[in-house]
């Protein structure tokens, strides 16, 4: 699936351990990336290391991707052996100077703990601490179960969008390549682990479009249509179609108990089942009632003074209630005054529809967004 992003070649340096490729990405089909911080001073990174743990293992890749000048740019810095691994800190710390804000993939529990570690080890200031940060695995995270995500790993992720990777390798079959370009250097070898890096990079910012779901999960929708009709199974039902911001990268669609969802690129449908029948408001102040066994109905007790003592009785909670016949829509919460249920206790509560509810367009798109999103 191609989401707009364009990756062409146009430099190429190489100088001692440092390579340097420049990239264009086209962000005009890509609107969701102002949902990232300020793209002009932020940067993308990744780094390779020889193993999992800082402490008997090392840095000896760091790739970052940026916009500058609306074009991309890719910066990687490899060290040819152990001893060069300071030194492409140092470049990449140079390099961080005049940014704010660095994005990553999970950087939280690898790369920057990774990073200070070393730092610790080789005596080196750290600076990033001094920066912000973004997290697109933590800001995706929240989206696993809406969209149904079997896993979280960035691979998976691009895999979810048909992206495709050039690169064979996986994060552990890298330090293979590594160990053999250590021995023997080869154009090859270096370009595959390059490839990964770079491919890495490029991948965190064709999954960023998956920030667009955070649209529906947050209510950031606007109302462009309601229809009641009816339904031959529950009576009633009613068809709410909104718009969203952003282009949305595959369609959605899922049911539960109060309806059918389903949204593609900048729409999103919802069917509310409702139901046409005969309801029951409790009141809460049931203390403040009397029951009238021989109608069968509650009275407020500025009223019942008038009534005969042996026709009323104080109400009990469960008798507490008037009746009314309509078509209602479930709600999980009370957003619309005044609820029904069908029986006292009962788990689901209702409204009675009306066109005046949609006058509160916020409130009613919230109502929506609890009923499906939340």
């Amino acid at each position: 699936m191609n989401f707009g992003i364009q990756l062409l070649y146009l430099n190429f340096r190489k100088d001692f351990f440092m390579k340097v490729t420049k990239q264009l990405l086209n962000l005009n089909t890509s609107p969701v990336f102002h949902e990232l911080p300020d793209l002009h001073s932020s940067f993308f990174f990744d780094i390779e290391t020889t193993g999992l743990s800082p402490k008997n293992s090392y840095i000896y890749l760091i790739g970052v991707f940026f916009l500058k000048d609306n074009s991309w740019h890719c910066h990687q810095w490899l060290a040819q052996k152990k001893s060069e691994e300071s030194s492409i800190l140092d470049c990449f710390f140079s390099f961080c100077t005049p940014y704010q804000t660095m994005i990553h993939f999970n950087g939280r529990r690898f790369d920057l703990p990774f990073i200070l570690e070393r730092c610790r080890q080789l005596h080196l200031l750290c600076p990033l601490s001094g920066l912000s940060e973004f997290d697109l695995y933590q800001n995706i995270r929240p989206l696993k179960q809406l969209l149904k995500l079997e896993k979280l790993t960035q691979n998976y992720l691009e895999q979810y969008l048909d992206i495709h990777r050039f690169d064979a390798y996986s994060g552990k079959q890298l330090i293979s390549v590594y160990d053999a370009y250590q021995k023997e250097p080869s154009p090859q070898l270096e370009e595959a682990l390059f490839l990964h890096n770079r491919e890495d990079l490029t991948g965190m910012a064709a999954i960023v479009p998956l920030l667009s779901y955070h649209a529906l999960k947050e209510g950031n929708f606007s109302l462009k249509n309601v229809l009641p009709i009816e339904d031959p199974v529950h009576g009633f039902a009613l068809k709410v179609s909104v718009t969203l911001p952003y282009i949305l990268p595959l369609p959605v669609s899922f049911q539960n108990s109060y309806g059918a969802f389903s949204a593609r690129e900048q729409e999103c449908h919802f069917l509310i089942y409702g139901i046409c029948t005969a309801l029951k408001h409790y009141f809460p102040d049931y203390k403040n009632y009397d029951y009238l066994p021989m109608e069968e109905r509650v009275i407020h007790k500025s009223l019942s003074s008038y009534v005969d003592r042996r026709h009323r009785r104080p109400a009990k909670p469960e008798e507490c209630y008037v009746s009314k016949t309509g078509r209602f829509l479930p709600q999980k919460k009370c957003f619309f005054e005044p609820s029904f249920q069908d029986q006292y206790h009962a788990p689901v509560f209702f409204f009675e529809y009306r066109e005046e509810i949609l006058s509160d367009t916020r409130r009613f798109l919230s109502y929506i967004q609890n009923l499906f999103l939340q």
